[in-house]
């Protein structure tokens, strides 16, 4: 019985025929819902029959369907559980290793793999989609919130205009009205597929707005809707994972975005330390006179 049929599903997935592609992106996208359904209603969502997904299941090296389900549910509890992250987390140390340097060299590790991981001509056709864009959308909900802040917070910087999505629910919809097609969506999104995720890519397609994926997965019903994918490994798959690659990707498209906007984005800095002169220098003084 394969243990990662998750992976396995991914690694298979190009060779696939139409029809039993259409039930691995259900299952890679909806893994939290599947692991409870059973094969009528799995058939019934994609609208295949209930032979091609117990088809699909034996195609993985199991008995049916009732024996990939529960594989299934034992990868998605090891692997996505806040718990059994941190317990995977713990084991990689040994008892001597923990320390800040053990734990940073890790880190750095994973870090100078990112290097080979990203595809240069994917983060420079990114950096050009920012500093083309009416508006730039981004994702970063739940912990990817400081990343999308940070990101929003310095394009600004540059006077690019930024809405930060942080809310999955029913804002984010609202807060999608306004898009044009000269805009671009930037989303963070790690370890499995979110559903605001799956909402903001399919919102921004159905408005042929090109969408920039940040993740450390290759869901191919996701990328294959996105304009550029930057991904690359933050670590173990199932273990608790820092920020720490992610918030390399963003700093070297702040840095990239800054060297191609040029003098717009040294005048945009500019303007900001003569607003902060006007405002919080005189106005400070005259309050002090006062």
């Amino acid at each position: 019985m394969p243990e990662n049929c998750y992976q396995q599903i991914q690694d298979i997935y190009g060779s696939l025929p139409k029809q039993q592609k259409k039930i691995a992106d259900f299952i890679l996208t909806n893994i939290s819902e599947v692991i409870y359904f059973p094969v009528a209603r799995i058939s019934q969502e994609i609208g295949v029959s209930n032979a091609s997904v117990v088809r699909f299941a034996k195609l993985l090296g199991f008995d049916g369907f009732p024996d990939f389900r529960e594989a299934l549910f034992k990868y998605y509890k090891e692997m996505f559980s806040p718990s059994e992250r941190v317990k995977q987390l713990i084991k990689d140390f040994d008892n001597s290793e923990i320390n800040y340097r053990s734990i940073t060299e890790k880190e750095i590790r994973y870090l100078q793999k990112s290097i080979t991981a990203i595809d240069e001509s994917r983060f420079l056709g990114t950096v050009d989609l920012i500093c083309k864009a009416r508006k730039v959308h981004i994702l970063g909900t739940g912990p990817n919130q400081m990343l999308g802040l940070h990101l929003a917070y310095r394009l600004r910087r540059f006077q690019i205009d930024v809405f930060h999505h942080r809310a999955g629910d029913m804002r984010m919809l609202d807060e999608l009205l306004s898009l044009e097609e000269s805009d671009l969506g930037i989303a963070y999104n790690f370890y499995r597929t979110a559903d605001e995720l799956k909402v903001f890519v399919n919102v921004m397609k159905r408005n042929r707005v090109p969408v920039v994926l940040i993740t450390d997965i290759m869901t191919p019903l996701i990328i294959k809707d996105c304009e550029h994918v930057l991904c690359a490994e933050r670590g173990p798959h199932g273990a608790f994972h820092s920020p720490l690659v992610p918030m390399a990707i963003t700093n070297a498209l702040l840095i990239g975005v800054a060297h191609k906007l040029d003098k717009r984005a040294i005048d945009a800095l500019d303007l900001l330390e003569t607003y902060r002169q006007d405002y919080y220098y005189k106005t400070g003084s005259e309050k002090n006179e006062a």
